[in-house]
């Protein structure tokens, strides 16, 4: 599993050495930028998708085990990521489609 993760509207003034504070329950970006990679475990009972990560942007994100809600309908998968952090609670939707 890979995952790469950028705000539409991030500064083109870039700082290499900063990186957002978060919870436990979320990875770190870097200037409005997020990536990692690891394995997965699915559960199927519960609806989650856990990502390991293996390798990550942010040195402290290596080895955190982040926990997604997913949904399947049809040809859609759609992961729900709910994060808290000093701005307050966050809940990002990623939708997939199926191409046929």
């Amino acid at each position: 599993m890979a995952a790469q993760i950028m705000k539409t509207d991030r500064t083109l003034a870039i700082n290499c050495g900063s990186s957002t504070t978060t919870s436990t329950d979320n990875s770190q970006s870097v200037n409005g930028y997020d990536a990692y990679f690891g394995t997965y475990t699915v559960d199927q009972t519960n609806h989650t998708v856990t990502h390991h990560l293996e390798g990550a942007l942010a040195a402290t994100d290596v080895g955190k085990s982040l926990v997604r809600h997913f949904q399947v309908s049809d040809d859609n998968l759609t992961i729900v990521v709910r994060t808290s952090s000093s701005n307050g609670d966050q809940i990002r939707t990623l939708n997939w489609e199926r191409v046929k």
